[in-house]
């Protein structure tokens, strides 16, 4: 495998076996939601090729910022702005390309421009969220299928 996947808070998963997941494509609705979950997928993959080629320091961390709180508010797990971030800036760093030090650089710069604020226990307030999502490139659009 070319990749790791780390989870960063707990979580819950299972599998399915062929059988099943052929009998629960048998059923228009859910089938229709896989294909939508495959198109999002395929949208976010894109951006994320996007982010790390062709975006500034600034850029991919806003980028980050908006999908993790578009993912959040989906899950109605956002209050007045804030979410909980469970990102390390050593973690940002490790997951944009960058150096932490470039990645504390850029975040300050997020926070002068008036975009987002640090709250208590790992929480972000994004204060400005037109402007973080032109400075990221962000598009709601790859994330519908999350609502």
């Amino acid at each position: 495998m070319d990749f790791s996947i780390k989870a960063l808070t707990p979580l819950r998963f299972t599998t399915i076996n062929p059988e099943s997941a052929e009998r629960l494509f048998k059923r228009p609705r859910i089938l229709r939601l896989f294909k939508a979950s495959g198109h999002m997928s395929h949208n976010v993959a894109l951006n994320w090729i996007i982010n790390v080629s062709a975006r500034s320091a600034e850029g991919r961390i806003a980028n980050l910022l908006c999908e993790c709180y578009a993912r959040s508010h989906a899950a109605g797990l956002t209050y007045k702005g804030r979410y909980f971030f469970p990102l390390t800036q050593l973690e940002i760093s490790d997951v944009l390309g960058l150096s932490s030090v470039h990645v504390s650089r850029s975040i300050s710069k997020i926070k002068r421009k008036g975009l987002i604020e640090n709250c208590d226990n790992r929480q972000i307030r994004i204060m400005n969220w037109s402007g973080l999502a032109t400075l990221g490139g962000f598009r709601q659009e790859n994330m519908e299928f999350l609502s």
